[in-house]
């Protein structure tokens, strides 16, 4: 899978921590797969298998929420994708 090889990248990371959260019928719709703070900058991820799925509307809308509430955010689908995103954004 995608998700854990992320997980425990952003988990290695001095000053970060992330989870994984399932969706069930007590979450908010297309809530992102993943969500953590690293270096106190709050981040939330998408996991698709690969660079080919796209993100479903709602899932885009969820992530543009976080974006305006000021976390990092990405639709990725390997620890490259996290790892870029994150140095871009300048929080590693």
């Amino acid at each position: 899978g995608v998700v854990r090889p992320i997980l425990d990248y952003l988990n290695s990371i001095p000053g970060g921590k992330a989870i994984n959260i399932h969706g069930s019928v007590f979450s908010e719709r297309g809530t992102p797969d993943i969500i953590g703070c690293v270096n106190g900058k709050m981040v939330a991820f998408e996991c698709k298998r690969d660079d080919t799925e796209d993100l479903e509307r709602i899932q885009r809308w969820r992530l543009s929420e976080w974006i305006t509430a000021g976390a990092v955010v990405g639709g990725v689908s390997d620890v490259w994708h996290v790892k870029m995103i994150l140095c871009l954004m300048g929080v590693i």
